[in-house]
């Protein structure tokens, strides 16, 4: 097959010297994935014994660049998954979800249902009501038949899936689940060794210091929302709070949440469930800005969209400060200088073309969305992948180096730092 030049219509399968990356939909972020060649014999297999690691130099991987082609070296081949995978999903999306129905959701290209706000917190048009779960895959079945599908392509072969790129509906810790139990919770899909080589305004008044939508967690034992609840209301006046209880629908309506937001200085986001927080994001298209109890809530995990230095955006309180009840939030956000208040909220306005996607029957012209600076991203990272193929480096990557990369990406060492422990982990976590 000889090598041709990609323009327009990319063909489903390239020569070995292509120029072009392949990607594959379906994870989050990578800080924890194993960097390890895996043998072409590799069965899929839950918790595989590696005898070896065979470290060569792959001069076949170099791309030649187009000096004329600005594109040359970055495009993307996209797998066409078996109707499996997607479309017969969606055609059961009533089944996607025990707790509700996901149906409404996947119209407008899965943006959602048009967002109508009838007391104009947001413009009546170009908003939707996207839920960040439609896409979720949470069955082992899948998980295993997708991974025994995408190694026996061709694709996969010639970087044994270093330059594959997955995109999952929900947070990376419900698909590593470190349990044998099928029943609890989340599926193994990013342990399984295949996955573990991918990469997964107007001018308001803001009458409020502080703000905090959310339920307490009394079943986490490390949970500090209840403390901030607590803080909130003797706050009085300085805070406003929305309580996002089972039995109350006021947290699904966007509206609710925007006008509290647009009304605050300062948003609260401590963890829940997770680490992260979709009201991070929803704050942050507000224009409030978040504070940080944890450090995974943003600052570990998003550096293609968020500044490494966090202190321009966020305010960070460590959480087990407040625990402790040695850090009042009510005296800590009040002492920040109306400059930095105003400094730090255009930086945050800064932040919003690029955690928003843009509408795919428009275009932005000269704004990069989410999708763009997370392609951008993962180009970046596999190029460096890829010259270190070319150079023969071993990329095995211990446990203690995955648990500490996070610290090599943010401030260039791996020593100890006053984060780790904040990334204690427990093996089992089975919520009900």
């Amino acid at each position: 097959m000889e090598e041709t030049e990609h323009r327009g219509e990319i063909p489903k399968l390239y020569p070995a010297n292509a120029t072009i990356d392949n990607f594959f939909i379906g994870g989050e972020w990578d800080k924890y994935l194993q960097q390890v060649v895996l043998p072409k014999t590799e069965s899929v297999h839950p918790n595989p014994k590696i005898e070896q690691v065979v470290v060569e130099k792959h001069p076949e991987l170099e791309i030649p660049l187009d000096p004329g082609d600005s594109c040359s070296g970055k495009y993307i081949y996209v797998h066409d998954l078996p109707t499996h995978f997607n479309s017969d999903i969606l055609k059961h999306c009533r089944s996607l979800s025990k707790w509700m129905d996901m149906c409404p959701f996947i119209s407008n290209m899965g943006l959602g249902p048009q967002l109508q706000s009838s007391d104009k917190v947001v413009s009546n048009e170009g908003w939707y009501e996207t839920n960040q779960f439609v896409v979720r895959m949470m069955r082992d079945h899948y998980s295993m038949a997708l991974i025994q599908w995408i190694r026996e392509k061709p694709e996969w072969k010639r970087m044994w899936g270093r330059d594959h790129f997955m995109v999952a509906g929900r947070i990376s810790w419900d698909f590593r689940r470190l349990t044998e139990k099928d029943d609890h919770w989340g599926n193994k899909l990013m342990v399984l060794p295949e996955s573990k080589n991918m990469t997964m305004m107007r001018k308001i008044r803001r009458r409020t210091l502080f703000s905090f939508a959310g339920a307490p967690r009394p079943n986490l034992k490390n949970s500090i929302r209840s403390e901030i609840i607590q803080q909130c209301k003797s706050a009085r006046r300085k805070c406003q709070l929305l309580g996002c209880h089972p039995s109350s629908k006021k947290c699904d309506d966007p509206s609710n949440l925007l006008k509290m937001f647009q009304s605050s200085i300062f948003c609260l986001q401590p963890p829940g469930d997770s680490y992260t927080r979709r009201s991070t994001f929803d704050s942050i298209l507000a224009g409030c800005i978040p504070v940080f109890f944890h450090p995974g809530s943003a600052y570990v995990q998003y550096l293609w969209h968020f500044p490494k230095d966090f202190t321009k955006y966020s305010v960070f309180i460590p959480g087990d400060e407040v625990k402790e009840g040695k850090a009042n939030i009510t005296r800590i956000l009040s002492r920040i200088s109306r400059r930095r208040v105003v400094a730090m909220r255009e930086q945050v306005v800064r932040l919003i073309p690029g955690i928003v996607y843009a509408d795919p029957r428009s275009s932005l012209e000269t704004l990069e969305d989410a999708f763009d600076i997370t392609v951008d991203g993962v180009l970046e990272r596999i190029d460096g992948i890829r010259k270190e193929m070319i150079q023969g480096k071993n990329l095995t990557v211990s446990e203690a180096e995955e648990e500490s990369n996070w610290k090599k990406t943010m401030f260039g060492t791996i020593g100890p730092h006053p984060w780790d422990h904040f990334f204690i982990r427990e093996r089992e976590w089975n919520p009900q």
